[in-house]
């Protein structure tokens, strides 16, 4: 059986040319202050998880993927 994957994305494309992926877009949300309390503990709590899950070192990341 084949495996389908659905990839969430903006339907405009970013400054660099891209389709930014629901996690960027989220992201950016943030950033901007746009999501409610609930919202941002929600993405904190998950993004931590995936972190953990996925040994992500948060030194080695910069905050702007482009710059």
């Amino acid at each position: 059986m084949a495996v389908t994957y659905v990839r969430f994305q903006s339907p405009h494309r970013n400054g660099h040319g891209h389709f930014t992926g629901v996690f960027g877009l989220v992201n950016n949300l943030a950033r901007q202050g746009r999501l409610t309390d609930e919202q941002e503990s929600f993405r904190r709590s998950n993004n931590r998880w995936y972190d953990a899950a996925y040994g992500v070192d948060g030194l080695a990341l910069r905050s702007e993927p482009y710059a």
